[in-house]
This record gives structure tokens, C-alpha cells and sequence, in this order.
């Protein structure tokens, strides 16, 4: 996952993302381009599990859900100019606080057994862009059965950029049976002026044939509130549940594949990543510690 996973895979998340907005303005009237405007940037103040069933005709990946691993990273654009992130050991979690300037927290309660000194890693900021492609765009949206608009030129070269802050990473065990802890500032993703999101979002609320389409994906959008500070995690079946921990409420999902649980929650300006084979006790009990 995007928020804090340890390696994200930005062009793909940024596709996988860009083609759930593109479900919105594939049924959409064409909107008016702002290009004198300024862009849009989001940053997600809480996690909102959104339970979908996508066309995989659409997504070009069977069974997509939460998992963007396979998605064709070209299906609506192609991926633009990116900025990896560094990855530096350091000797110790007070020496990463010092190299990122601010305080790392460190839970107090471990799984039985586990060696209490954990190797810690420096992230440093990095940045992925994709950009959008209106005749693959097209392409996809009549796939699905949706040929029947005129999409807005405004689309074609409009730059997605996400930005991932620095961060650091605590590692106890090995990687296949231990545990991993990241802390980074939260990301931002800048989405181009001539994307008016305001409008994309009450077209997808208000037009019946998005409805028609997935009427309790529609339900379950019009429920968020925050809408502009919310960001919404597909998600598929009951693998993935919301769990009060460290004073927020947190997003748990299960890889039914690896059996490995995942844990994300945001505090503060912080966005938290814990996972590990353990079950969600032991998770949200780990999580719940941290100092």
C-alpha cells in the first residue's frame, strides 16, 4: 500500500488511481479546462475503505481489488518523469530521528519471542508521475461498454504527480516472518488544474449510469463527507476492516496468498504502515504501543 508501504510502486498506484477517476468522467458530459487555474493538491487526512468489484475488462487485471501489483501501468497514459527514494541503514532509530530531523516512534510492546532491537532504515523523498493518454483512454472506456461521450481534450498530457515524503523504516526479524515499521510524513497527490475534481465528483454521485453500473460503490462514495480529505482504498470482500488503534482509527487488510496482515493508520501529520504474519491482535497490540 501507497501510504507508507516500504517500496511503493508509484506508477502503477498512479494508474490504478487515475482509472478509478476515469470511470467518473467516461460518463461525464466534456468539462471546461482551467488552464489558467492552479493545480489541485490532496492530502489524505484518513483512509476510507471503499468494498468494489471492478470490471476486469476495464482494469485489465482479473480480480484487482486492493492488489495493483499486475495492472498495466500504460492502460490510460504512460509513466512520467519519477524521483526514487534512497534507502540508508543507519545504526539505530535515534540516529534516522536525527537524520530526518523529528522523532521516531518505536513501540514498547513486541510479538513474544521477538528480538527487541530492530534494524532501522532511512527512505529518502521521492516523487512518480503518470501521464494521462485520451486514446487509450477512450480505448479503455469503450471496452467497458461506455463509447457513447466525447471526453474533453484538456485530458491528454495532464500530469499526475504523487510526492512521498522521507521516512524511515524499522525491521525486526527477517522479512518473511518478522516485522516492519514505517513512518513517513503523509503523501500528496497534485492533480493538474484542467482536472476540475469538484465537478468529477459530483458527476460520479449524481449521473444514473454510474449507478446503473456499481449502485453500492456509489453508496458507499456518497457517504464520505470529507470527500476532499478522504482518500478511498478499493478493497474486496472482508479482508480489509477498519480498527480503532493508536488513538485514530486504522485500515487492516489480509493477503489471503502470503497470509501477511497489514496495518495503516495516520497520527498527527504521520502516516503508519505495520505488517507482519501475525493476526490482528498482535498487530493493533504492537501498534497501540508505539512512544
Amino acid at each position: 500500500m501507497a501510504l507508507g508501504g516500504m517500496r511503493p510502486s508509484g506508477p502503477k498506484l498512479l494508474a490504478a488511481a487515475a482509472g478509478a477517476a476515469l470511470i467518473v468522467v467516461g460518463v461525464a458530459t466534456p468539462l471546461r479546462g482551467s488552464a489558467f487555474g492552479e493545480p489541485t493538491v490532496l492530502r489524505p487526512q484518513r483512509l476510507a475503505p471503499i468494498s468494489v468489484d471492478l470490471p476486469s475488462s476495464f482494469m485489465g487485471q482479473p480480480g484487482m481489488g486492493s492488489h495493483v501489483g499486475g495492472l498495466d501501468e500504460t492502460r490510460f497514459g504512460r509513466p512520467g518523469p519519477r524521483t526514487d527514494g534512497s534507502a540508508v541503514q543507519v545504526e539505530s532509530p535515534s540516529a534516522a530521528a536525527a537524520e530526518l530531523h523529528r522523532p521516531v516512534r518505536q513501540p514498547q510492546v513486541l510479538p513474544e519471542g521477538m528480538d527487541e532491537t530492530p534494524t532501522a532504515t532511512v527512505y529518502g523523498a521521492s516523487s512518480y508521475s503518470y501521464i494521462l493518454d485520451l486514446p487509450k483512454i477512450s480505448a479503455a472506456l469503450g471496452e467497458a461498454g461506455i463509447d457513447d461521450v466525447q471526453l474533453p481534450t484538456s485530458l491528454h498530457g495532464a500530469r499526475i504527480v504523487a510526492n512521498v515524503p522521507a521516512g524511515v523504516g524499522l525491521q525486526w526479524g527477517d522479512r518473511r516472518s518478522g516485522l516492519q515499521l514505517t513512518q513517513r510524513r503523509a503523501p500528496s497527490l497534485t492533480v493538474p488544474a484542467e482536472v476540475d475534481l469538484a465537478t468529477l465528483h459530483d458527476l460520479l454521485l449524481g449521473d444514473p449510469r454510474i449507478t446503473a453500473l456499481s449502485p453500492g460503490v456509489v453508496e458507499q462514495l456518497r457517504s464520505i463527507q470529507d470527500w476532499q480529505t478522504a482518500l478511498p482504498v478499493p478493497v474486496t470482500g472482508e479482508l480489509s476492516i477498519i480498527v480503532p488503534v493508536d488513538g485514530a482509527d486504522g485500515l487492516l487488510t489480509t493477503d489471503q496468498r502470503t497470509e501477511k496482515r497489514t496495518l495503516v493508520w495516520r497520527r498527527g501529520g504521520d502516516v503508519f504502515t505495520l505488517a507482519g504474519r501475525f493476526d490482528a491482535d498482535t498487530l493493533v497490540s504492537v501498534a497501540s504501543s508505539l512512544r
